[in-house]
């Protein structure tokens, strides 16, 4: 008997299929400076995620984020109006939501804010300033997160 040909998609070996993967993974980027926006963004696409979108504050992340679906929030925590702490407890109350990673990356390390955060519900936290492999790293915990344990508690 002979074997089928194997569609595209089974040809492509696990690199390309995560790469693929990867490509398709949407990230919203929250932070009222746009330079930091830009930084971050330029972080995530050089992992080769390519769908990113931006808000500069936390009303226009949760308007997005009604409106559209991501994979990833990366947040900052000091914004004006509506607080990146604010968004995480917007998010976890929010049953659509709920199982969304939250990176929260913010110049605030204070022992007590990042336990505030942590419980929360935030998946992980990077302190600014940061160096671009440290917020990598976080980014592919947040993923793998999502990925294999939907609906699992952060890690502290």
């Amino acid at each position: 008997m002979a074997k089928q040909p194997k569609s595209p998609e089974q040809a492509t070996n696990p690199l390309q299929r995560q790469f693929r993967q990867r490509a398709a993974t949407r990230v919203l980027i929250v932070d009222d400076m746009l330079a930091m926006r830009k930084l971050i963004a330029a972080v995530v696409r050089s992992m080769g995620i390519e769908q990113i979108a931006e808000a500069n504050s936390g009303r226009n992340a949760l308007d997005y984020l009604a409106r559209f679906p991501v994979d990833l929030l990366i947040c900052d925590w000091n914004m004006p109006g509506m607080t990146g702490m604010d968004v995480l407890v917007t998010v976890r109350a929010d049953p659509k939501l709920r199982d969304l990673p939250v990176l929260m990356v913010t110049a605030e390390q204070s022992a007590q804010q990042v336990s505030d955060a942590i419980q929360a519900g935030v998946t992980s936290y990077v302190v600014k300033p940061f160096l671009p492999p440290t917020l990598k790293l976080h980014i592919h915990k947040c993923l793998r997160l999502s990925e294999s344990t939907p609906g699992s508690a952060p890690e502290s």
